[in-house]
């Protein structure tokens, strides 16, 4: 099956000043989640594609309505990040749409930012 078109993409950024994007900016090679260095985070956000990443990500989907969504990891702190998709087939089974459609994010215990591909960001409690 197809990725789902997405319209953010995390950087984890750690302590001692690096940083590691879920998708390469150059190469657009992805990087999974499970990759991320949680004992070292000090920020942690969901980023618009820039419109060059495009061309390189083919499930990435420019999106004006979105811009960047990031928090401050404390000591000790957990995060909370994920995104919901949605895949809508047809009768004879063949996907009609895959899309992201709800990115989540937040610290462990506090409320979570939901936000959504029309730009809307809510503030919920887990």
């Amino acid at each position: 099956m197809n990725k789902p078109r997405l319209h953010l993409f995390w950087i984890a950024e750690y302590q001692d000043g690096t940083a590691l994007p879920q998708f390469d900016p150059d190469t657009g090679d992805e990087h999974l989640f499970s990759e991320v260095d949680h004992a070292r985070l000090k920020r942690f956000g969901w980023y618009s594609f820039p419109y060059e990443m495009t061309e390189k990500i083919p499930e990435a989907v420019f999106n004006l309505a979105l811009d960047h969504y990031a928090v401050e990891i404390p000591q000790g702190e957990k995060l909370t990040a994920f995104r919901t998709t949605t895949l809508n087939i047809t009768l004879d089974g063949q996907p009609r749409k895959h899309e992201a459609g709800e990115y989540v994010l937040g610290l462990e215990g506090s409320p979570l930012m939901h936000i959504f591909t029309d730009g809307k960001v809510e503030l919920k409690w887990s």
